[in-house]
């Protein structure tokens, strides 16, 4: 199709210029149509405090996309007021989604490790002085990017997983009833409590799942077993253990009261 040239006062063509604060011609001089373009903001051409290059898409008839989110190539974008392509941690009402570095941009979808936002990013859920959450983890975005963050647990892939409502996954012990951020965090510290109905395993940072079947593992610090490795047997996270009401022995150990229970797996008794 005819492309379109733009002239400056003085007759000469313009290059790798903005028209207009809407539209841009190339190093050729040609309007850009369906184009991508990083470059400073027209107001901040000549700003020496300017922010830096932006990306900025031009659209069918040359105007550029601000204000919106589109489909490009089957990825999604999301721009602000001025045109510019947004990148990193972007919240939208209660939505967070995740928009990948500088020179991606595109709405993020399944699992992400990342660092948790901080000030800089502007995330109500998250800030520097956060504490209900490690500095990096495990994020899982749906299909139309929105992060989950629902306290409870979640299926993804046929497996069972837990997050805090900030969003980061869960692992090892945690309290896997109380859907609280303090509570359902994880179990690796004094000052977060558990009974032992309430305590679920989700495997190491790496996996997160719910358990299931034998593991040789540390106890939870909530139970004050953290120094001890011991086998538990998990179904669907949950440990198997003895009934304080019907399984005691009345045998103490370092005067704690002892209870006994036999399980069968497979057939066999434990």
């Amino acid at each position: 199709g005819a492309k379109w040239f733009y002239l400056d006062d003085d007759g000469d063509m313009l290059t790798d210029s903005w028209v207009d604060d809407e539209y841009y011609v190339g190093a050729d001089g040609a309007m850009l149509v369906n184009q991508w373009a990083k470059t400073v903001a027209d107001e901040d051409v000549d700003d020496p405090e300017d922010d830096g290059d932006s990306w900025y898409y031009f659209g069918s008839k040359g105007k550029k996309v601000s204000g919106t989110d589109k489909k490009i190539n089957g990825k999604t974008y999301i721009f602000d007021e001025d045109g510019k392509m947004q990148d990193g941690w972007y919240q939208d009402g209660d939505a967070v989604y995740y928009l990948g570095g500088e020179d991606e941009g595109w709405r993020a979808s399944g699992w992400l490790w990342l660092e948790k936002p901080d000030d800089d990013d502007e995330i109500a859920i998250c800030d520097d002085n956060c504490e209900a959450c490690d500095e990096e983890g495990w994020y899982w975005f749906g299909n139309d990017g929105k992060m989950y963050k629902g306290a409870k647990q979640k299926k993804i892939n046929g497996k069972y997983y837990y997050f805090n409502d900030h969003g980061q996954m869960l692992y090892e012990w945690i309290n896997g009833v109380k859907s609280t951020k303090a509570s359902n965090a994880q179990l690796d510290s004094g000052d977060i409590t558990a009974t032992p109905s309430e305590v679920r395993y989700m495997n190491v940072v790496e996996e997160g799942w719910r358990a299931d079947g034998w593991y040789q593992i540390d106890g939870a610090e909530a139970l004050d077993a953290g120094d001890d490795t011991d086998w538990y047997y998990f179904k669907d996270g949950k440990a198997k253990r003895a009934d304080t009401d019907k399984d005691r022995n009345y045998l103490t150990d370092d005067g704690k009261d002892v209870f006994r229970a036999k399980i069968k797996v497979e057939g066999k008794y434990f």
